[in-house]
């Protein structure tokens, strides 16, 4: 089982602590916040959320785990995706039990629905270079088609994405001679990952969320949950967090200039 929070920036003890929330393990293209600290004007102590043990687990869970673990101050709560919602409610925690709230910066904030989870499993599968592109494209199909068929039925449309992504990855797998168990874990990756969108899609959005700050890519668009004034780039999503312009505005979000 993964640790709540791992250290992927160390800015020393006199920086506050970042927490960021991300799922960043399934093989998706886009840029992740470990790419982002690497670009900071000045190192900040990050901390980047855990995934998610194997199996089903509720929105209350995966905030009791990563709450049971904060560091003393938090400066700041960083999100992506579907994992901005999880650090706004974070923030929800921490204001109600230290009486102050840390500064939230969202990158393309929003609620994960049925598109969301076809646009991963389309990066993931359409860089699976060992399926010959026939094949890469009716795993594709497939998936559109679903899509298609029960757009606003979140669950139906994972479990059909979840037994296509297992068998183009047993295929991919057994031309890699890559061995079966081995292979049903990385399959998990991506169960664990749908476990937790369902747990995002949980999350009631309050009134403090839309005090927090936002950054979104040049085709995003922005729910009325969060912040009404994003900070919206010229970029496209696969680039937004491994931008140096983006680095510059967080420390300038959060107030971490030195």
């Amino acid at each position: 089982m993964s640790q709540p929070w791992t250290t992927i920036s160390d800015g020393g003890p006199a920086r506050p602590v970042v927490l960021a929330v991300d799922y960043d393990a399934t093989g998706r293209r886009d840029a992740t916040f470990r790419d982002l600290v690497e670009l900071l004007p000045s190192p900040l102590t990050v901390r980047l959320s855990g995934q998610p043990p194997r199996g089903e687990r509720t929105d209350a869970q995966l905030l009791d785990r990563w709450a049971g673990d904060l560091p003393a101050t938090v400066g700041a709560i960083l999100g992506y995706c579907a994992g901005s919602i999880f650090a706004c409610a974070l923030a929800d925690r921490i204001e109600r039990e230290r009486g102050t709230r840390p500064a939230t910066v969202l990158f393309n904030p929003g609620r994960p629905d049925a598109s969301t989870l076809r646009r991963d499993f389309d990066g993931v599968v359409g860089s699976m270079s060992l399926l010959d592109p026939r094949e890469r494209a009716d795993f594709l199909e497939k998936a559109a088609k679903q899509v298609a068929a029960t757009p606003d039925d979140f669950n139906e449309v994972a479990g059909t994405l979840y037994e296509l992504y297992g068998q183009a990855s047993r295929i991919t797998f057994e031309r890699a001679d890559i061995d079966a168990d081995v292979g049903e874990e990385l399959v998990a990756v991506f169960g664990s990952y749908i476990s937790y969108l369902r747990a995002a899609r949980r999350v009631e959005p309050r009134p403090g969320w839309a005090r927090g700050a936002a950054v979104v890519s040049r085709d995003h668009v922005q729910p009325a949950a969060f912040t009404p004034n994003p900070v919206r780039t010229g970029l496209e999503r696969e680039r937004l967090l491994g931008d140096p312009a983006v680095a510059q505005a967080v420390v300038r979000l959060i107030g971490a200039e030195e």
